[in-house]
């Protein structure tokens, strides 16, 4: 009974550090959008390596979902050495940072932020799954 104001502190690291990188991608994102709005003189090559028409309200919600498929898989309130939900995630995040980044080819700040966000989540489910094993290992 000794370690519950421990485990909870642990609860909310977990809740901090997930939804801190959420902030930090967005607060990010609105800023790459306001320094590299939209161009719509931008034809062609041109067009490379900018923010497209309305990107930012792709992503924005798009990095939502994510977070909530994430504190779903991992459930951070009940985690307790559960090495099969870090790595069903660490799965789900690794496939999707694949896709996310192929997407980022020519794209704008936005979307590599993006890319960037899931790729984090990903090596984040990685850490854990890596760390739930060796806790589980100390038993």
């Amino acid at each position: 009974m000794s370690d519950a104001p421990s485990t909870r502190g642990w609860t909310r690291a977990r809740y901090a550090a997930l939804v801190g990188a959420w902030a930090a991608t967005v607060i990010l994102a609105l800023r790459d959008a306001a320094l590299d709005p939209h161009d719509p003189s931008r034809v062609g090559t041109a067009q490379y390596g900018h923010n497209s028409e309305g990107i930012l309200g792709v992503v924005l919600p798009l990095t939502v979902v994510e977070l909530a498929v994430a504190l779903a898989i991992l459930r951070p309130a009940s985690y307790h050495a559960a090495w099969p939900r870090a790595a069903a995630a660490f799965l789900v995040f690794a496939a999707w940072s694949v896709v996310s980044l192929m997407a980022t080819m020519h794209a704008g700040g936005v979307l590599a932020l993006h890319a960037l966000w899931v790729l984090a989540l990903a090596l984040g489910c990685l850490v854990a799954t890596i760390w739930s094993l060796l806790a589980r290992r100390r038993r």
